[in-house]
């Protein structure tokens, strides 16, 4: 289970990344939608929601 947990950790710290970028281009394209776009992204996409605990 520990092995899960890093994994599970490892691809939301990528996906974070990845709604960064998403902020990057969408502030250069589009700047008045860049942070509506970014919120519901990751509202939707529950990326940046808290990890449930896989210890137990």
């Amino acid at each position: 289970m520990a092995q899960l947990s890093h994994l599970l950790n490892s691809v939301q710290l990528q996906l974070v990344a990845f709604l960064a970028s998403v902020g990057e281009w969408a502030t250069r394209y589009a700047p008045p939608l860049a942070d509506a776009l970014v919120t519901k992204l990751d509202e939707n996409l529950a990326i940046t929601t808290p990890l449930r605990d896989t210890q137990s």
